[in-house]
C-alpha cells in the first residue's frame, strides 16, 4: 500500500498540552479525526485536514490523572468513549453526540495496579454494550444507553473447602472484540504469574451471565510466561497470539487449550 505525505494545518494553541490521542471513525473517508487529552483533563475532537478543534468535554473521574497513562476505547460508531488510567480504580463513558457524561465505573481494590481498567464496546442485538471489569475476576455487559446492568449474578465467595462452580481464580486483562462481534478475547493471568488467553462467545453471554467464569463456549487457547503481549484479531474466527514460554509450558499436555 503506497503512503503519502500530507500537510496538515496547525491546530489552536488553546489545545495546550496533549497526553494522550486515540483516532476517531470520521464522517469520511477524507477526514483525519483524533480525540485528544490535554494536562488539564479536556477532552477535545481534532479534524486534522481541516484544523478545526471542538471541545468535547472535562474528564472528571475519581483519581484521574492526565499525566499517567490513559486508555480511550471507542464504539464503532464513534458515538461513545470509554476513559480511564490504564491502571486507575476508576473509569467514565462519554457520549461524543450530546457532548455529556453518560456513566461512572469502578472496580475493586484487589490489585487493580497490575491489570488494566478492563474497558470494550460491542454491538449486539441493536444496541451498544459496554464490557467492563468490576472485580479482579469479574466482567459485566451494561447496556451504554440505558445503564442496564445485563449480567446480573451474585459474586461467588472463595471456599477452599467447597469451591463455587462458577468461582473464577483469574484476573481479567486486556479486552479484544473480534470482527463482527462473535467472540471476545481476554489477555488476562494467573498467580505464579503467568499469562493466559481465554475466548468465549458474546452471544453466549447475553443468554448465560456465568458465561465469562465458566460457560461452554469458553476456550484456554494460550499459556505464557508474559501477560498483556501483543494479541489481534485478524479475521472473524482467527486470533495472533506471541508470548514466550518455558520447558515446562512446552512438557505440559493440556492445560485446557483450545481454539474458536
Amino acid at each position: 500500500m503506497p503512503f503519502h505525505r500530507v500537510s496538515l494545518p496547525d491546530l489552536p494553541p488553546s489545545i495546550g498540552r496533549l497526553t494522550a490521542i486515540h483516532p476517531l471513525k470520521g464522517d469520511s473517508q477524507e477526514s483525519i479525526t483524533l480525540l485528544a487529552l490535554n494536562t488539564q483533563a479536556e477532552l477535545w475532537r481534532l479534524e486534522l485536514r481541516s484544523g478545526s478543534a471542538e471541545l468535547c468535554t472535562r474528564i472528571c473521574i475519581p483519581d484521574f490523572n492526565p499525566m499517567q497513562p490513559v486508555q480511550m476505547v471507542t464504539s464503532s460508531d464513534g458515538s461513545y468513549v470509554a476513559i480511564s488510567n490504564r491502571f486507575g480504580r476508576h473509569a467514565a463513558v462519554y457520549d461524543l453526540v450530546h457532548a455529556q457524561e453518560k456513566m461512572q465505573l469502578s472496580r475493586d481494590e484487589y490489585h487493580y495496579d497490575k491489570s488494566m481498567f478492563l474497558l470494550a464496546f460491542v454491538h449486539l442485538d441493536g444496541a451498544c454494550i459496554l464490557v467492563h471489569g468490576t472485580e479482579w475476576n469479574r466482567l459485566d455487559l451494561t447496556d451504554v444507553e440505558t445503564g442496564m446492568l445485563l449480567t446480573a449474578r451474585p459474586t461467588p465467595v472463595y471456599n477452599s473447602e467447597s469451591k463455587n462452580e462458577h468461582y473464577l481464580d483469574y484476573f481479567h486483562g486486556r479486552l479484544l472484540i473480534s470482527p463482527g462481534g462473535k467472540w471476545i478475547a481476554d489477555t488476562g493471568w494467573v498467580w505464579a504469574p503467568i499469562g493466559v488467553v481465554r475466548t468465549w462467545s458474546l452471544s453466549d453471554w447475553l443468554l448465560n451471565p456465568w458465561e465469562s467464569e465458566n460457560g461452554p463456549s469458553v476456550r484456554y487457547l494460550w499459556q505464557t510466561i508474559d501477560w498483556d503481549g501483543p494479541v489481534c484479531w485478524t479475521g472473524p474466527d482467527t486470533l495472533a497470539l506471541w508470548g514466550r514460554m518455558d520447558a515446562d509450558m512446552l512438557e505440559e499436555e493440556d492445560w485446557g487449550g483450545g481454539r474458536n
